[in-house]
């Protein structure tokens, strides 16, 4: 893979981890409801998702994704009704004002953070799609494939780890002004519904890379 092979590839990865999605919202929420702390654990758990589904990609299952409707379909629709799942929990959340709550912390506690993040990215079906669609087109066949694999796949967990840390951080900042119950309630109303809403859009994705 050639240097500007690369940076091209960095400056799609850029922009996909920069937009908004499930795993962004996650770490917002995460955030805004427990610190910065819960979204460190959950962006970790994400990224090895991303990990496995680029593994996945690179040895022939990101191919049978596309191209099996069964397989595409239960993934999307397990997917989906996790989505629709948080979004139901956040609309069910206490509204008592936004901050660090210490019991719910304690029960949601490192791997169980990890595991949400890493179930928001193993359901993706787009992600997986993404990536057999998106590999290929920067590897060079000549070379040696498992360095680029680790060079691409590692150029993006990076990133995307940047990106939900950079985006929780700012949720957190704004933490203090969701501490009334009102703006709470409002925020909780908000992030559920844009959890439901990514579930049903999830479920509108289509098979291949179209």
């Amino acid at each position: 893979m050639t240097i500007s092979s690369w940076m091209m590839y960095l400056a799609v990865v850029m922009l996909s981890t920069l937009t908004p999605g499930p795993a962004v919202l996650l770490s917002v929420t995460n955030a805004i409801g427990q610190g910065p702390r819960a979204s460190i654990f959950s962006s970790l758990g994400n990224i090895s998702g991303l990990f496995v589904l680029s593994a996945a990609a690179m040895t022939g299952i990101g191919a049978v994704l596309q191209t099996s409707t069964t397989v595409f379909t239960v993934l999307k629709a397990i997917g989906a009704g996790y989505l629709i799942y948080l979004g139901i929990r956040k609309w069910q959340s206490v509204d008592t004002g936004i901050g660090i709550d210490v019991e719910a912390l304690a029960k949601r506690t490192p791997p169980k953070l990890y595991s949400q993040g890493m179930l928001i990215a193993l359901t993706n079906p787009k992600a997986l799609v993404f990536f057999a669609a998106l590999f290929p087109q920067f590897l060079d066949t000549g070379n040696p494939l498992v360095p680029q694999f680790l060079s691409l796949t590692g150029t993006l967990m990076v990133f995307s780890f940047a990106a939900l840390m950079g985006y929780a951080l700012l949720a957190n900042s704004a933490k203090e002004c969701l501490a009334v119950p009102k703006r709470a309630r409002a925020f909780n109303r908000i992030s559920g519904s844009a959890f439901v809403l990514l579930g049903l859009g999830m479920l509108r994705l289509k098979n291949g890379t179209s």
